[in-house]
């Protein structure tokens, strides 16, 4: 018969109903916990989490045309205050500017767009000369944005091959929207690109740091006398074009500074597509640096993150706005924000790309609204929602895990500043409890919000109280949290790592290098033992036995790759986070994969494989780590005859025993920082800086009284 959980007994009197008699001990948890039922039902719980570590953030940025067309003509006085805003980082805080190659269209033509989309070519004709007074509006944008940031990142990409290489002689497509370059100017095309890419190095001092040739080259809707530059390339022929450029930037030397990019797809699962294109036809993806998309529209975004990761490029998101956005004003803004949201979380871009920093009299699209035609413009509200995310999620920042899509959650690199950005684009407001117990400490947060009656409003954040913050999200708005905390001392020494499941320990199958890693019976012999050493905010596990590291298996990205251990080379796949489960127990995940350290099958039989696999909740996942002191091992008879606290400390900690007694303190790298002899008791730590020590206390006969780790804050 089964037991009522929450009385104890065996039957249930037929007065109280079961569902009463649940909510009340519920309840009763709740009283205890601080919550009321309500909260707990209503609260979204978030956990952040920066042992999970995801991309390094470059930069934000921005296409320079057709806005830098148009701007470009204002005085110098507009000019710079237009670019100050853009680049200051106590505004929008972008670096990475993408510079129009135009084509320049056929002169007999009147037909591209009026607000900048005409933009001029360097060279009118075959037998032309190149002609660098052309396209000046824009290079003055380019090069005053420049000036402004000493960590600028510039990608050249085009729009359409001059008129003259083209099938239909127009710059906005074909006559019915198939391919536009003529089959005998791919050469002329690439020496064309990369004339202007070394004109600009040498004679601008700018630096193009990537060069895309084509945009958007699938999509159909590129036809001749059309209002915008484009050019469609099918699948071959964007291959033909990439080994056309990469040969006219080797003859050039132009690889030593610039590579190239491809293909900026108008939607996500378009560039998946052709990426995968590449990959089968060989000879391709050798020759790109880069992988841009844009994200109007797809789904694919994991798909393309790890297209990147499989060949080593870099992953960009280029170009995005309200295209096709059914909303106006701050909800239209909001779809954008939740976006850049999606974006990060599972594209997990590098770089991430508005396409109109300004428009001619159009808040849809441009943050600056302007009128070009009397050179006045101003602040949007878009342009407060986005710089909710680029002003504080700042080039450098590391992405971290929040287990929220309406989140994201970013850390410094110091590991001092934690950045959350929270969006809310419904009507009613939301309650979230953000779960920030993986941080040692958490400062006072403040608070910036867009809403409808508010743009980046700083102000008091709501306080943390037992390490979780409680915030009520407006309706319709967008929110930062800037928090100062500090992370938790490093673990470092000598582990055995015990699957849970199984109650196992992770050893070499044999001594050779490339050695299956399996779980065996616990016996602490040396193929059972890890040295966990900090690098940086990862870990080197490195087996005693045989010194080699523990390795995901040709750096696989894929669920089952074997675990190996393998001679150590500093490769991501060789470095670890230790995700804290409380309780000494942790998940192992890769820092390349983003998978975690696995028991194949849940086995619980000595010999069961080490695999990875996506991290979840699963025992076979989750591993004591217990310190093993070789050589060290406390006499249990003597184990608590000797006291260390407070542990973590301030200021100082005490050591007290009923004997005499020899300490030594060390640091991570075993570095001796004080030693000494004491009756009694004695202070250490006085002088040390914050983190983790390893303390050693003995009697006078070198029995072992106690070895432990103790933290200064």
């Amino acid at each position: 018969m089964p037991v009522n959980i929450i009385t104890g007994l065996s039957r249930i009197p037929s007065s109280i109903s079961y569902f009463t008699m649940m909510k009340k001990a519920i309840l009763l948890i709740l009283v205890c916990l601080g919550l009321s039922l309500k909260d707990a039902v209503s609260q979204t719980q978030v956990k952040i989490d920066p042992s999970i570590r995801y991309q390094e953030m470059k930069g934000w940025g921005a296409s320079l045309c057709w806005w830098a067309n148009k701007a470009g003509g204002f005085t110098d006085t507009k000019v710079d205050e237009i670019c100050r805003w853009i680049t200051s980082p106590d505004e929008l805080n972008m670096n990475v500017f993408r510079y129009n190659i135009g084509g320049g269209d056929n002169p007999s033509h009147n037909h591209l767009r009026a607000d900048g989309g005409a933009v001029p070519g360097f060279k009118a004709s075959v037998t032309a000369s190149y002609d660098w007074s052309q396209d000046a509006r824009q290079r003055k944008i380019l090069l005053k944005l420049n000036s402004l940031r000493k960590d600028v990142i510039n990608e050249a990409f085009s729009n359409s091959p001059p008129y003259w290489m083209t099938k239909s002689s127009c710059v906005s497509g074909n006559t019915d929207g198939s391919d536009n370059l003529k089959d005998d100017q791919y050469t002329a095309f690439a020496d064309y690109l990369t004339e202007v890419v070394r004109y600009y190095k040498d004679q601008q001092n700018i630096t193009f740091h990537s060069l895309d040739p084509f945009n958007e080259p699938f999509s159909g809707w590129w036809k001749a006398n059309g209002g915008q530059e484009g050019c469609k390339f099918n699948q071959g022929n964007q291959q033909k074009m990439i080994l056309e450029l990469y040969a006219k930037m080797s003859q050039k030397k132009i690889l030593d500074y610039c590579r190239i990019s491809a293909m900026d797809a108008n939607s996500i699962d378009e560039a998946v597509n052709g990426i995968n294109g590449y990959d089968a036809a060989g000879n391709i993806l050798s020759k790109i640096g880069q992988i841009n998309a844009h994200s109007y529209s797809g789904s694919k975004r994991q798909e393309f993150y790890l297209l990147g990761k499989k060949h080593g490029k870099e992953v960009w998101q280029s170009e995005t706005g309200p295209l096709s956005v059914n909303a106006s004003g701050l909800d239209n803004h909001l779809v954008v924000a939740q976006r850049i949201l999606t974006d990060l979380r599972d594209m997990k871009p590098v770089v991430w790309c508005d396409w109109q920093l300004m428009t001619d009299q159009d808040p849809v699209w441009g943050l600056i609204p302007a009128n070009y035609s009397n050179q006045t413009y101003y602040k949007a509200k878009s342009y407060y929602v986005r710089m909710q995310c680029s002003r504080f999620i700042k080039q450098g920042y590391t992405i971290i895990e929040s287990n929220n899509g309406n989140t994201v959650a970013a850390i410094n690199p110091e590991g001092t500043e934690l950045v959350i950005v929270v969006c809310n684009t419904n009507a009613i407001g939301q309650d979230f409890a953000f779960d920030l117990s993986t941080f040692n400490t958490i400062g006072t947060p403040t608070m910036y919000r867009t809403s409808a009656n508010e743009n980046c409003v700083k102000s008091t954040g709501p306080g943390v109280s037992n390490k979780k913050l409680i915030h009520s999200s407006l309706s319709k708005s967008i929110t930062t949290f800037v928090i100062p905390v500090s992370l938790k001392s490093p673990l470092s020494g000598v582990f055995q790592i015990i699957a849970r499941h199984s109650n196992k320990a992770l050893q070499a199958e044999s001594a050779s290098s490339a050695a299956a890693i399996v779980q065996a019976t616990s016996s602490q012999s040396s193929n059972q033992l890890w040295d966990v050493i900090p690098v940086g905010p990862f870990y080197k596990i490195i087996n005693k036995s045989t010194g080699f590291a523990l390795d995901v298996n040709q750096s696989s990205l894929d669920n089952l790759a074997t675990i190996i251990q393998y001679p150590y080379n500093g490769d991501d796949n060789q470095l670890w986070s230790l995700v804290d489960l409380g309780n000494g127990y942790y998940e192992l995940l890769n820092k390349f994969s983003l998978k975690a350290v696995d028991i194949l099958n849940s086995s619980i039989t000595d010999g069961g494989g080490a695999i990875q696999y996506a991290f979840g909740n699963y025992t076979n996942q989750q591993f004591l780590l217990k310190s093993i002191i070789t050589g060290l091992e406390e006499n249990p008879e003597l184990e608590n005859t000797a006291f260390c606290f407070p542990n973590p400390f301030d200021i100082h900690c005490l050591i007290k025993s009923k004997f005499p007694f020899k300490f030594s303190l060390t640091d991570v790298y075993g570095k001796t920082m004080q030693s000494g002899s004491c009756i009694g008791e004695c202070e250490i730590g006085k002088n040390l800086s914050s983190g983790l020590y390893t303390l050693l206390i003995k009697q006078e006969n070198g029995k072992v009284l106690k070895y432990l780790k103790i933290v200064k804050n």
